[in-house]
């Protein structure tokens, strides 16, 4: 793997990982307008032109696929 798709797969992995943290933050306090904006951010680099660049993944398919894990892991507390 070049270094360039090993950056560019830490940089999505980064941001898959602090989505789901902020999913479950926005769980606790919906209210919380910093978090809200961060997940509009995420959100936006998810459907945007660079993480395309990134990845050959949908972005929209993992958002909904970790969606899904953060409402499980919810729903077990």
């Amino acid at each position: 793997m070049s270094a360039y798709k090993l950056i560019a797969a830490l940089v999505v992995r980064n941001a898959a990982d602090e989505y789901k943290n902020t999913l479950k933050q926005h769980h606790h306090s919906p209210e919380n307008q910093k978090v809200v904006q961060r997940l509009k951010e995420l959100e936006l680099f998810f459907r945007s032109d660079w993480f395309e660049e990134l990845s050959d993944s949908d972005g929209e398919k993992i958002m909904q696929r970790i969606q899904f894990l953060v409402r499980q892991e919810v729903h077990k507390s």
